[in-house]
């Protein structure tokens, strides 16, 4: 392929990739697992974004969720009710995003702060500010687990994929 062409392929897939507004386009989701081991069925969900209104809806009885972002641009807070439990995490895009004793851990570290402090004034430079200590933040929450509970989970605490009832979830139990 000529280098006319290439460049005339690359300008048509960025055009496109433009008019479909990025990452926080129409269909684009906050969702994942609310859990304090175990599942938070029907709870309350509430995300305040950096941009938009702020978005809620309820888990289903696995304790999972779906948020469609819509106008609204990550990174997001997010947080969960269910009775006298209120647990935070953070999206730092769309995608899956846990909510559980560790991610309100995580937030709070990186917050410097009480997440549901943050909930009501959250902005850029909030959201910022969280991004900037996250690396930090989830270490400190990984070794407090591995103190309590013997062990940390496998993956990244605020994304990675867990179940009710696996490895992971027996941490949270603990």
């Amino acid at each position: 392929m000529s280098d006319v062409k290439r460049i005339a392929v690359s300008a048509a897939i960025l055009s496109t990739l433009v008019a479909c507004g990025g990452s926080n386009g129409d269909g684009a989701t906050i969702s994942g697992l609310a859990a304090t081991g175990a599942a938070m069925a029907n709870a309350a969900i509430t995300a305040k974004c950096t941009t938009g209104n702020t978005i809620t809806g309820t888990t289903d009885a696995n304790g999972m969720f779906e948020l469609k972002l819509g106008d609204r641009t990550a990174p997001c807070l997010i947080q969960v009710t269910q009775g006298s439990t209120t647990l935070h995490s953070f999206a730092s895009a769309s995608g899956r995003v846990n909510v559980t004793p560790l991610t309100d851990i995580v937030v709070a570290k990186a917050l410097g702060g009480r997440p549901g402090d943050a909930m009501s004034s959250f902005s850029a430079a909030t959201g910022s500010k969280i991004q900037t200590g996250l690396a930090a933040a989830k270490a400190y929450a990984k070794a407090q687990a591995t103190a309590l509970a013997g062990s940390s989970p496998s993956g990244d605490i605020l994304t990675g994929v867990f179940k009710v009832g696996d490895a992971d979830d027996v941490i949270l139990d603990k």
